[in-house]
C-alpha cells in the first residue's frame, strides 16, 4: 500500500523531509518534545510530519506547534486507506457501538485474527519511512514499535535519531535490545545520567545532551521574582503511580499550618483515589488537566513546585518553574541533578513523606531575602542554559548537521 503523506510546508524553500515517530498523547511532555523538535526543524526550512504509533487525538496539544495536516496516526491511516479494515470496524461499530472513533478500535479479536493487523501497521511505517530523509523517534528507549522502526530505517539507509523521553534503567539495555539499538545514528538525552549509562553500553553510537526549555518563554520570564516566604505549593502532573502525588499529599497533610495550601493540576487513573486521600483537608485543591496556553499562569500563580516522581526524563515542569522563578522541591530524578547541581539543598533523597514534609517546612521558613535569592538563582540557571533559542539551535545542529 502506497501512502500519500501530507507535510507541513514552511514558507521558505525546503531541503529535507523529516519524519517524527512518537506515541503522541492528548497532552503531556512527549507532545511538548515532539512539538518543539518539529518547530525547530521548520525554522530551518525542513518539511516535517509527525506519525503517531499511538492514538490519534482531534484535540491534541501538538496543534499548538504544528498544523493538523502534519500529524496522523498509523491506525487512522490504516482505517482511511484499507477497505477491509474500514469495513470490519464499521460493522463492529454497528454491533458494539462505542463513543470513541472507529480507528481507535483496531485492537480487537477480529482484526488481530483475520486481518493480520501487525503487518498492515508495519507496512504503513515502512511506506512513511521510505518517503522521508531523516527519521526521528521521540519516545521511551524501548517503546512500542521502536525496534521495527529502527530496523526499517537501517534497511532503507535512513539516518535515525532518538529523543529518549524517560530515565534509563538497567532493563532497558539488556543484550537482546542493544543489538537493534546499535542501529540508531544519534541518541539525544535529557540528562548526563542517561548519557553516561547508554554511552557505556553503546560507545560507538553518537550521544548528546539536549534538555528542554519553556514554551511561551516570555510569559514565564515576565513573571516577578518571589520576594515573600512561600505558602502556596503546587504540582502539575499526570495522576499516575510513578508521579507519587500520594506522597506529596501525605507530606503536606502532616504539616499543621493553616496558612499553607496545595494545588494539584492534572488528570489520570489515580484521580479519584487521590481526591479521596485529600478529602479531609480543605487546604488541598484539585483542578484537573490544564491547557498548554494556561501553563505559565498556573506556575506563576503559586510559589513552590513539588516533584515526587520515582522516575522521569526531565521533568518538563521543572524547566517551566525555573523560567518562572518558582521555588522547587524535587526527587533527584531524570535531569534534575544536571539542571540544579547534585548538591541542590531541596532534593528529596528518598521517597519518604517525612523527608518531603521537612523540606517543605524549611522552604516556608526562609526569610524574604533568602526566598528572593533562591527564586533569582533558579531563573538565572534557566536563562543561562535552557533558553528557547539555545535548545532550538542544539536540535537543528544535532539532526541536520
Amino acid at each position: 500500500m502506497i501512502v500519500e503523506s501530507t507535510t507541513l510546508k514552511h514558507s521558505m524553500s525546503t531541503s529535507e523531509k523529516c519524519l517524527i515517530i512518537s506515541p503522541i498523547n492528548q497532552w503531556g511532555g512527549v507532545n511538548l518534545d515532539v512539538g518543539f523538535i518539529a518547530q525547530s526543524l521548520l525554522h530551518r526550512n525542513q518539511d516535517v510530519f509527525v506519525l503517531s504509533v499511538g492514538t490519534y487525538y482531534d484535540d491534541c496539544s501538538l496543534f499548538d506547534f504544528i498544523d493538523s495536516s502534519a500529524y496522523d496516526s498509523v491506525d487512522r491511516i490504516l482505517f482511511k486507506n484499507n477497505f477491509l479494515v474500514k469495513a470490519s470496524l464499521r460493522i463492529l461499530g454497528i454491533v458494539k457501538p462505542m463513543s470513541i472513533p472507529l480507528h481507535q478500535r483496531l485492537n480487537n479479536a477480529f482484526t488481530k485474527t483475520f486481518i493480520d493487523i501487525y503487518n498492515k501497521r508495519l507496512s504503513v511505517l515502512e511506506n512513511y519511512i521510505s518517503n522521508y530523509d531523516r527519521i526521528i523517534i521521540c519516545s521511551q528507549l524501548t517503546g512500542t514499535w521502536n525496534e521495527e522502526v529502527i530496523k526499517l530505517a537501517k534497511q532503507l539507509q535512513k539516518p535515525i535519531y532518538i529523543r529518549v523521553t524517560q530515565q534509563i534503567a538497567p532493563h532497558h539495555i539488556l543484550p537482546e535490545k542493544l543489538s537493534w539499538l546499535k542501529g540508531i545514528s544519534h541518541f539525544i538525552h535529557h540528562s548526563k545520567r542517561n548519557l553516561d549509562i547508554l554511552a557505556k553500553a553503546l560507545p560507538e553510537n553518537k550521544h548528546s545532551i539536549i534538555d528542554q526549555c519553556a514554551m511561551w518563554e516570555d510569559q514565564f520570564l515576565n513573571a516577578p521574582i518571589i520576594k515573600k516566604p512561600s505558602t502556596e505549593f503546587y504540582c502539575i502532573s499526570r495522576l499516575e503511580q510513578t508521579k507519587r502525588i500520594d506522597l506529596i499529599i501525605d507530606a503536606f497533610k502532616s504539616i499543621k499550618n493553616s496558612d499553607l495550601s496545595l494545588h494539584i493540576y492534572g488528570d489520570g487513573t489515580l484521580k479519584n483515589d487521590l481526591e479521596k486521600q485529600a478529602s479531609n483537608d480543605d487546604r488541598i485543591q484539585f483542578y484537573g488537566a490544564i491547557a498548554l496556553k494556561d501553563i505559565a499562569k498556573v506556575h506563576t500563580t503559586h510559589d513552590c513546585l513539588l516533584i515526587a516522581s520515582s522516575i522521569e526524563g526531565g521533568p518538563y515542569t521543572a524547566i517551566e518553574a525555573m523560567a518562572g522563578s518558582r521555588l522547587i522541591i524535587s526527587t533527584d530524578v531524570g535531569a534534575m541533578a544536571t539542571r540544579l547541581g547534585k548538591d541542590y539543598p531541596y532534593f528529596v533523597k528518598e521517597e519518604k513523606g517525612a523527608i518531603l514534609s521537612k523540606l517543605m517546612t524549611t522552604i516556608t521558613h526562609l526569610t524574604a531575602q533568602e526566598t528572593e535569592q533562591l527564586s533569582q538563582e533558579l531563573r538565572t540557571i534557566y536563562t543561562t542554559n535552557y533558553s528557547v533559542s539555545e535548545i532550538e539551535k542544539a536540535y537543528s545542529q544535532a539532526i541536520l548537521e
